[in-house]
């Protein structure tokens, strides 16, 4: 809990950073466009990071549609039957490309996330009995593995930050709505995790992580805004390749560390040329500029050599089915 709420306090300052740089440049809609502000080589690299965070994004809600679909089956249908559903209605789901559009989907995702975290809480404190004594700790030593694993997935769940320029540029009150949407976000989302999160762990103890009260998928069904016209590529690579979810950390360790920490940073940089001193509050800014690049450049390396290693590990204990292999 305690590295959650650095890793987000660290992110919502990027977010400060985008609603700026917007302000600035009110052509901006993503983050392409924000780099052709600076170069063509900026615009090169950031378009290659947004499609690259799109593609595989879309991808981890499409494998996350098909457990979720298998659960509910009790596994007696093959899950590739699942994957083709997921991906036909979250591509017709998607048609709409205007975010007011398919604001509603986003409302009906926000409601099944929360209800299944709150059912997936309720569940554990019934369950409790049967988990015997538990043990847990504040404060726990993971080992190096683990935690820059837990990091990238936080940082991978709060890159939404991508969309940001867009949604954006579709607000009538432009900064000021920006940054009333964000502090509701960042205070709704932080106080939910944290309390469903330390909650289930309190409950259910280090020992039980692999309960199967535990193994409920996110009810990705309702998020299928998310799906584009990608769907048919990303179907096949989820299914082509066995090592899907270790290869999603991967690609976090690159894309979403290099928008969240990197692009941030020269976002800022840039606007505040020659003015990054001029008071304590630049030069606050200017010192979590570079911590972000820091970090950046410890958390990519490690979230890689990690997903590296992981991915030989499950290879070398047979953890990795077939391409195409019902997995029920």
């Amino acid at each position: 809990m305690d590295s959650h709420l650095k890793v987000t306090t660290v992110i919502t300052t990027v977010f400060l950073v985008i609603g700026s740089f917007s302000k600035h440049h009110p052509q901006v809609r993503n983050f392409a466009d924000a780099g052709a502000v600076m170069s063509t080589l900026l615009y090169r690299v950031f378009a290659a990071l947004l499609m690259l965070k799109g593609f595989f994004r879309t991808a981890s809600h499409i494998s996350a549609g098909i457990s979720a679909f298998t659960f509910f089956s009790n596994n007696t249908v093959c899950s590739t039957i699942f994957g083709i559903v997921v991906v036909i209605v979250g591509f017709l789901l998607s048609i709409p490309r205007k975010f007011k559009h398919t604001s509603f989907v986003s409302l009906i995702g926000f409601i099944c996330i929360a209800i299944s975290c709150f059912l997936t809480l309720i569940g554990v404190a019934i369950e409790r009995p049967q988990y015997g004594e538990v043990t847990w700790k504040a404060f726990n030593n993971p080992g190096l593995n683990d935690t820059v694993g837990a990091i990238t997935d936080i940082i991978y769940g709060y890159s939404a930050h991508g969309s940001f320029f867009t949604f954006i540029s579709e607000m009538k009150g432009r900064s000021r709505d920006f940054k009333k949407s964000l502090t509701i976000v960042q205070i709704i989302s932080i106080t939910f995790y944290v309390v469903i999160g330390a909650g289930v762990y309190i409950i259910v103890g280090n020992q039980n992580g692999w309960s199967p009260a535990l193994l409920i998928p996110h009810i990705s069904i309702a998020k299928p805004g998310k799906l584009v016209g990608y769907g048919t590529q990303l179907y096949l690579e989820s299914e082509l390749v066995p090592f899907f979810n270790d290869l999603l950390s991967l690609t976090s360790s690159i894309e979403a560390v290099c928008l969240s920490y990197y692009a941030s940073s020269i976002l800022r940089f840039y606007d505040n040329q020659g003015r990054m001193f001029v008071n304590r509050w630049k030069m606050t800014m200017f010192l979590v500029a570079m911590i972000s690049v820091a970090l950046g450049a410890v958390i990519t390396p490690l979230g890689m050599a990690t997903s590296i290693m992981s991915i030989a590990d499950g290879f070398k204990d047979g953890q990795f089915g077939l391409p195409f292999a019902c997995k029920s």
